[in-house]
């Protein structure tokens, strides 16, 4: 394998820790490089708006060299969008781009999230790390 296509899914609109996220998903990462020790090429896969965990997974890209793609429905492109080496959209709604999310993922790293998180994580057949966040109520 040359790319090692790592999925990042979580919360979108909920408030949570943004410190604690960002170190859940270096501590994620790490775990997934040290266990995909032949890989040459990492890409993380998320969706495109820039909100919640999207923006921390391509600043973690970024920050590591890696490439950036994500995958979302038409339904994004009405919101402020995360800049991405690629974009792939799927459908008009939430949820429709989920399948084809899950194919082009070799693994997946979720932190916290909300239904379709835990879902996309649940339906993945692959490697997956998962770490709880609690939403910060107000």
């Amino acid at each position: 394998m040359s790319v090692l296509n790592i999925g990042v899914v979580g919360y979108a609109g909920d408030k949570f820790d943004v410190t604690e996220a960002r170190r859940l998903l270096d501590l994620a990462l790490t775990r997934v490089v040290d266990e995909h020790r032949g890989v040459a090429e990492f890409r993380i896969i998320s969706g495109l708006g820039d909100i919640g965990i999207h923006p921390i997974a391509y600043q973690a890209a970024r920050t590591r060299g890696w490439s950036t793609r994500a995958i979302d429905c038409q339904k994004a492109l009405k919101y402020t969008l995360c800049a991405v080496d690629s974009i792939r959209l799927i459908g008009v709604n939430r949820g429709d781009e989920s399948t084809a999310f899950l194919q082009e993922c070799d693994v997946i790293v979720r932190i916290g999230g909300g239904d379709q998180a835990i879902n996309e994580a649940e339906r993945f057949r692959g490697d997956t790390y998962q770490y709880d966040l609690p939403v910060i109520e107000e």
